[in-house]
């Protein structure tokens, strides 16, 4: 009986060293992408290039909405009159999606946005929008509107782009 308790306290202490070994190793791993928080898409793009694009200052709303699979996206909404403006930030995996469009959208890449930059808009006044997306390290990011011409909505995703870690 001597035996079995001397070995259930050297198995406990050795349990014990590999424990504290273990979570000693993993507070000096680097803090992976998705434990980061997702910067908010209402601070990113300075205000004076929002107000710019919708000719008057405005305050962003921030919403979380689903990705589906890809998770969930933080969208600021801007809105002045009819026209919106809205800026999202997720996980790069959204960008895996894609997507679809009415009768008349044209897309095409946007190096500017890096290797993974998309400008979509309409050719069609009945379905009139722009939309900028992008992937820039662990994020996603998108900017869209309603009325805004492709080149302010472009300009904008830059400023969004360059504002990301």
């Amino acid at each position: 009986m001597g035996r079995e308790r001397a070995y259930d306290v050297r198995m406990r202490i050795l349990l014990t060293a590999a424990l504290a070994a273990l979570g000693a190793l993993l507070l000096a791993l680097p803090v992976g992408a998705a434990a980061k928080a997702t910067p908010n898409p209402c601070k990113v793009v300075p205000a004076p290039f929002i107000a710019k694009a919708l000719q008057a200052s405005a305050l962003g709303k921030l919403s979380t909405q689903s990705a589906g699979a890809a998770g969930k996206e933080e969208v600021c909404t801007y809105q002045r009159g009819a026209t919106k403006l809205m800026i999202d930030i997720g996980s790069a995996a959204i960008a895996s999606q894609g997507f679809g469009g009415p009768p008349g959208m044209v897309v095409a890449k946007n190096a500017s946005l890096g290797p993974k930059g998309m400008v979509a808009y309409d050719t069609n006044p009945k379905y009139t929008f722009a939309n900028v997306s992008f992937v820039k390290g662990a994020y996603y990011g998108s900017v869209w509107s309603n009325k805004l011409s492709a080149a302010t909505v472009i300009g904008l995703a830059k400023h969004f782009y360059a504002g990301l870690p």
